[in-house]
This record gives structure tokens, sequence and C-alpha cells, in this order.
């Protein structure tokens, strides 16, 4: 049951994002637009940064590359938690799936896994770019490197949550004063 309600509640997020097509599509193509440049950048940069890399690898973009898209999903995973509880708290969303029979862990991953969704398609496509733009990338590599995201990621959502908590107690306390003293928000 836990699992079906992260499912649905991401597929929820998806089907309102999807709503917004203009916004949607505008996402990828300023990732592909954003990305162009900075391999100009980069190759411009190319002949300064050869010897200080020369040790991990040829191409100066690549590097730039790579931490783009690890900067796509560790931005996602500082957000989402805290927007997603901040966000359902503001309108009552949040209140209302917690007195639902599934548990907090399935229902923050249903908050966030489009978050997290969205992200790893704009690194995929961020590496996507980078191939076709000519990066040499390690293949053989993936297995570590996807060792590495996940571990960045797990420490990163950690933290976050912690966030998300602090924001539920900041604004769970707004409310709590503004109904007290009758101001409102």
């Amino acid at each position: 049951m836990s699992t079906r309600a992260a499912v649905a509640l991401t597929q929820a997020s998806w089907r309102t994002a999807k709503s917004y097509r203009f916004s949607f599509v505008l996402s990828f193509v300023s990732l592909a637009v954003t990305i162009v440049p900075v391999y100009f950048v980069a190759n411009a940069l190319q002949q300064f940064m050869a010897p200080v890399i020369s040790s991990e690898g040829r191409d100066y973009f690549g590097f730039v590359l790579i931490g783009t898209a690890m900067l796509t999903l560790v931005s996602a995973a500082l957000s989402s938690f805290a927007s997603a509880v901040s966000g359902g708290l503001s309108s009552g969303f949040f209140e209302a799936l917690l007195v639902t029979p599934t548990s907090l862990g399935p229902l923050l991953a249903g908050q966030t896994g489009y978050a997290f969704v969205w992200a790893a398609a704009r690194a995929i496509l961020l590496v996507g770019v980078g191939a076709f733009l000519g990066v040499d990338l390690r293949w053989l590599r993936l297995p570590e490197a996807m060792l590495v995201t996940v571990s960045v990621l797990r420490l990163t959502t950690n933290s976050a949550t912690m966030d998300a908590a602090m924001a539920a107690r900041r604004d769970a306390s707004t409310v709590g004063t503004s109904y007290r003293t009758g101001t409102g928000r």
C-alpha cells in the first residue's frame, strides 16, 4: 500500500506539471540552450585548465558537465522536501495526507518523487547533450559514479529532511500564532 501511495502522489505531481505545457517544454529547451554556451566557455578555458586536470582527464567541459548534472540532482534533493512540506502546510494538503493510513516515509517520497525524477531527467539530458557535443565519458566507471551519486544524494536528502522538519515546525508555529492572535497570515 505504501509504495502505491508514493507512486500515486508522484503521478499526481507529474500530471499537474504536465498540464503547464509551455513551462514543461521550456524547462528542457532552456537546459539544452544553456549547456551550449557552457561548452564554448569550457573550451575557451581548456588551455588554462588542462594542466590542472591532467591527472584526472583531458576535457574540462566534461568536469563542468558532470558538476552541473550533480548540482541539478543535489539542488532537487535539498529543496524538494522543504518545499513539499511547506507548500503542503500552507495549502492544507499535507495535513490531509497525514490523516490517511499511509506512513510518513511514503508520503514524503510521493511528495518529492516528481522533483527527483525531473532532476534525473534533466541530468540525463545534460549528459546526453554533452555526449552529443563530444565529451569523452568513461562509461566503464558508471557503477562507481552511480555509487558516489547515490551516496551524495542520500546525505543531502538526510539534511533536507531535517530542513523540512524545521520548516514544518516554523510554519505550524506561525499558523498557530496567527490563529491565537486572530491576525491571520
